[in-house]
């Protein structure tokens, strides 16, 4: 992964302005908020002049200020340090200025270059001086040297840390990097981490991650406390000492601290209590400290006798207050005497009479009726067809009942009178007359079987039924029984020949007990499909489903296998493309996608070498930093920023400086043009390794020098480049703004 880095730079401008001339008493340096001037002893000032103090040359401006940085003056080109003094005879970057501190143009610097002996590699200085057994920075990276001053490669160890230097000699930067098979952490010196943990993920003591890793948590290290109270819980926040995961331990809420506020005694009716009130929180509470007593009733204060006919009472006060009770006394029962008595018979009731002597009120007491006077007035003997039995006759009101003395005695049929007898045509009888009456009795004889003999019989065959013929010896009426025809016992296999998908199979039997035959049919059997030879297929698309084709091995029948549509078959046409994507419609079913559209980038390497990159521009995240820098611009009073069309300059500088940089990350372009001169913007800001527009702008945002670029009032377009390189483990993001104080149509 690479090291995220930003960049800007931005034209010089002179801003005019003027200062008051104030008097002094000796010669020297002053400042005020615009900048240092000189003061000569008559309080007088240099303009657009040079000026020696203390041997170094100063030039001031047209208001008196002291200069910085280069500047033309009389048609040459000056440095002037940052604490103003003119440089001379020196190098000021690539640029040469001579005894009398003037740019020499044309004039060129040895450069420093890398060197390479047989199969090694050595960094030469421009001054031909090189590194030896120490770390160098050389462009964006950090080289290791040997004593030899040879550069190092493969994993290197420093005292206790461990790096790892890339084939190029580079040494790998912050982040993960997988190296022969394992994945590695490097912290931002470069140096390796080991058995500890990044992020959620640990490295183990060789360096190496350790895929779903688990730890014990130390939770040791109290971060937060809120202390409890009797309204709210509070609680200590642990982090764990080897991940920065937390624990919130909670502190229960502490008891309410109440004071005795109030007391009051019981009465009859309430209870008596103590009334606590909490100090802290204001919650009052009641204990309870006497029972209410409830009321004393007594003394009577009204009494009132009862009668049968109304209620009386006693009427009692409380002791302790005025409240009343009355007690109801019941009725008391009425005295009834006896004043009435009519006497029962056999057909009425009697009854007694009682009569109250308080209110007079009267009931009566039944007496119940009395048994009849029951006398025997006939006697009758029982006969066949009767019972005997006695009458009796009340002799009060002349009521009859009858009271059975002997039952009816029955025929008794002893005497036979006549008799027949019975055959299998007609039933027999007995005649019976009883001995104590003239009665008869006709007692039938049943008609009995019929005497069948075995008179005639027929045997069975495989075709015919068998029988048996019986005949009465009394009457001659007959019957037969039948015997079932044997069926054919096909049993016998005289033929046979097998089922195949095309043609029945069959069995031929004879009967064993006769000549007849049997022919058995069998189904044809399955096809035999070769499944493992396709005849055809035709694949199913998002629409439409296709199908396989298999034959049948014996007579080349065609099954046909349905296949289920493929959702994912689509035939895609394209629709259009940008600089970021391809688009494509399925032309069956209107499903849509889109997929980067990489393309092979030239970069211009000057002297007529090129070299390419491969990758796309991300414009979605193009428009996203126009709207972060837009919000940034507003919080600063600047007006808004538009984007340039696509096709116009400002926009291809952009795009060409944001894939330019994943060769060369520098405001010189590869071909060794300064950017903003080459391509003639305003100022310039680059960055490379950021995964979002906030992350990208909000490094941006801080550095000073990118967000001057950003709110400066005088532009009006931005031009955004964002180029996602691709790489071998997925993409790289590369970005470039280029401001202009120009308006794109």
């Amino acid at each position: 992964m690479r090291k995220k880095k930003i960049c800007s730079i931005l034209l010089a401008a002179v801003l005019s302005t003027s200062i008051a001339v104030m008097p002094v008493s000796a010669a020297g340096w002053q400042k005020d908020s615009v900048g240092w001037w000189y003061q000569e002893d008559n309080g007088a000032y240099p303009r657009n002049q040079w000026k020696q103090v203390n041997g170094q040359w100063y030039w001031f401006n047209g208001n008196g200020y002291m200069v910085t940085g280069w500047n033309w003056i009389g048609g040459s080109c000056y440095y002037m340090y940052e604490s103003g003094a003119m440089a001379s005879n020196t190098w000021i970057g690539d640029y040469y200025v001579n005894a009398s501190g003037a740019w020499v143009q044309g004039k060129t610097k040895e450069q420093a270059k890398w060197i390479k002996s047989g199969d090694r590699w050595w960094y030469r200085h421009a001054d031909g001086n090189y590194t030896r057994n120490g770390w160098e920075l050389i462009g964006d990276n950090w080289y290791l040297f040997d004593s030899a001053g040879w550069m190092l490669t493969g994993w290197q160890k420093l005292g206790n840390d461990w790096y790892y230097m890339e084939s190029s000699g580079a040494m790998l930067g912050q982040g993960w990097h997988w190296i022969g098979g394992s994945c590695y952490y490097m912290y931002e010196s470069g140096a390796m981490a080991s058995d500890t943990w990044i992020g959620d993920d640990y490295v183990n003591p060789s360096g190496a991650w350790v895929p779903n890793y688990e730890h014990k948590h130390e939770f040791t290290e109290k971060v937060d406390h809120k202390n409890a109270t009797c309204q709210t819980e509070g609680y200590d926040i642990y982090k764990c000492s080897k991940c920065d995961e937390t624990k919130k331990v909670t502190i229960a809420k502490i008891d309410h601290d109440y004071k005795l506020t109030k007391k009051v005694d019981a009465t009859c009716t309430a209870d008596g209590y103590k009334e606590y009130t909490c100090t802290m929180c204001g919650n009052i509470k009641k204990e309870i400290t006497t029972k209410k007593l409830g009321h004393d009733f007594s003394i009577k204060k009204e009494h009132k006798d009862a009668t049968c006919q109304a209620a009386g009472y006693d009427l009692y006060k409380c002791s302790r207050c005025n409240e009343t009770k009355k007690v109801d006394i019941a009725k008391v029962d009425h005295n009834y005497l006896l004043t009435k008595t009519v006497k029962a018979t056999c057909q009425n009731d009697g009854y007694k009479e009682y009569t109250c002597t308080m209110c007079g009120d009267s009931y009566q007491e039944k007496l119940a009726k009395v048994h009849h006077d029951y006398k025997l007035t006939k006697n009758a003997a029982a006969t066949c067809t009767a019972d005997g039995y006695k009458e009796y006759t009340c002799s009060m009101c002349g009521n009859v009942k009858k009271e059975v003395t002997a039952k009816k005695l029955g025929h008794d049929f002893s005497v036979k009178k006549d008799h027949k007898d019975a055959n299998c045509q007609a039933a027999g009888y007995d005649l019976y007359k009883c001995s104590r009456c003239n009665e008869t009795k006709k007692v039938d004889i049943a008609k009995v079987d019929h005497d069948y003999k075995l008179t005639k019989k027929a045997d069975v065959t495989c075709t015919t039924d068998g029988y048996k013929e019986y005949t009465c010896s009394m009457c001659k009426d007959s019957y037969r029984t039948t015997i079932a025809k044997l069926g054919h016992d096909f049993s016998v296999l005289v033929e046979h020949k097998d089922s195949t998908c095309v043609e029945q199979g069959y069995d031929i039997y004879k009967c064993s007990r006769c000549e007849e035959t049997q022919k058995t049919m069998y189904d044809l059997i399955p096809h035999d499909y070769d499944m493992n030879t396709e005849i055809e297929r035709v694949d199913s698309t998002c629409t439409t489903k296709g199908h396989i084709n298999y034959a049948c091995k014996v007579c080349g029948d065609i099954k046909t296998v349905e296949l289920p549509l493929n959702p994912d078959n689509h035939t895609y046409e394209e629709t259009g493309r940008d600089l970021q994507y391809i688009y494509y419609k399925c032309k069956e079913c209107g499903a849509t996608k889109k997929e980067f559209n990489d393309q092979t980038y030239t970069i211009d390497l000057g002297n007529g070498k090129t070299t390419t990159v491969v990758g796309h521009f991300d414009l979605e995240m193009r428009q996203e930093i126009l709207d972060l820098v837009n919000k940034k611009r507003a919080i600063f009073g600047s007006k808004q920023l538009s984007l340039p069309p696509m096709d116009s300059s400002l926009q291809n500088a952009a795009n060409i400086r944001a894939y330019e940089i994943t060769y060369s990350y520098s405001h010189t372009r590869p071909n060794g043009e300064r950017g903003i001169t080459s391509f003639n913007v305003d100022g310039e800001n680059l960055a490379e390794g950021f995964t979002s527009a906030y992350d990208v702008c909000y490094a941006w945002f801080a550095s000073e020098s990118h967000l001057r670029n950003i709110t400066n009032n005088s532009y009006n377009t931005m031009g955004v480049g964002v180029f996602c390189a691709k790489t071998d483990y997925g993409y790289e993001n590369y970005f470039s703004q280029m401001f202009s104080c120009d308006k794109f149509e």
